[in-house]
C-alpha cells in the first residue's frame, strides 16, 4: 500500500506540471525512491536445508546515460543501488543490491505532452550478504549473476529540455550461487536471487 501511494502522489505531480517541448537526443538521469525486496531464501542440497529471510522497505537510487530517438524509443545504460536490512526476529544484517542494466523504453503519448514510459532491461546485478544470525553468521559474501526489470512509469516536460517521471520498476538478480556460512553442514549456503519492487521519481536532462 505504502509504494501504490508513492505512485499514485507522482502521477498526481506530473498531472500539475506545465507541459512544454518534450527534450531528444542525449540525456543524464537520475532517479530515487523506495524499494520493496522479496524474502530473500537460502538453501542447501545435502543435508537438506531451505529458510527465508524477511527484508526491510529501503530507498533506492538510479542514475543514467541514454539517447531518445525521434519518435518513441530511448536507450539508456543504468546504474542502481539499494541496501535492505534484515526484519525476520532473530537476524540482523543486510542485503546490498548493485546493477549496471541496458534499458529500451517506449515513451507513448497519452495527452497532450504526457508519456507512458514502457520498457524493459538486461544487464548485470552483484548481491552483497553480510546476515547474521547471532551467533553465527548466515550468509556473506557478494556474488554477481544475470539483472533485469520491467519498466513501466508516466513522464512530462517541464522545460525543453527537463523531464520528470514516476516509474514502477520490477528489479530481478538471479544467482543460484553460494555464499559462506558458518552453519559448517551447510556451507556453502545458496542464495537463488533478489526480487525487488521499486518507485522512483527523478529527471532527465537533455544535453542539447
Amino acid at each position: 500500500m505504502k509504494l501504490r501511494s508513492f505512485a499514485l502522489a507522482g502521477v498526481a505531480l506530473a498531472v500539475l506540471s506545465s507541459p512544454a517541448m518534450a527534450g531528444s537526443g542525449w540525456y543524464l538521469g537520475v532517479g530515487a525512491g523506495l524499494s520493496s525486496m522479496d524474502p530473500v531464501r537460502y538453501s542447501h542440497a545435502t543435508p537438506a536445508f531451505s529458510g527465508a529471510v524477511k527484508q526491510g522497505t529501503s530507498a533506492v537510487f538510479a542514475g543514467a546515460v541514454g539517447y531518445k530517438f525521434d519518435g518513441m524509443f530511448r536507450l539508456e545504460n543504468e546504474i542502481g543501488y539499494s541496501s535492505h536490512d534484515a526484519k525476520t526476529a532473530g537476524v540482523t544484517g543486510s542485503t546490498q543490491v548493485k546493477t549496471d542494466m541496458f534499458n529500451i523504453i517506449a515513451d507513448i503519448g497519452i495527452y497532450n505532452d504526457w508519456k507512458l514510459s514502457l520498457g524493459a532491461g538486461l544487464g548485470a546485478g552483484s548481491v552483497r550478504e553480510s546476515v547474521l544470525a547471532a551467533p553465527f553468521t548466515l550468509a556473506v559474501g557478494e556474488k554477481t549473476g544475470l539483472a533485469w526489470q520491467g519498466i513501466a512509469g508516466i513522464s512530462i516536460p517541464v522545460t525543453p529540455q527537463v523531464d520528470l517521471f514516476a516509474d514502477y520498476r520490477f528489479r530481478s538478480v538471479e544467482l543460484n550461487q553460494g555464499y559462506a556460512t558458518s552453519y559448517t553442514l551447510y556451507n556453502p549456503i545458496v542464495v537463488k536471487g533478489t526480487h525487488e519492487s521499486n518507485i522512483l521519481f527523478g529527471l532527465r536532462w537533455f544535453v542539447q
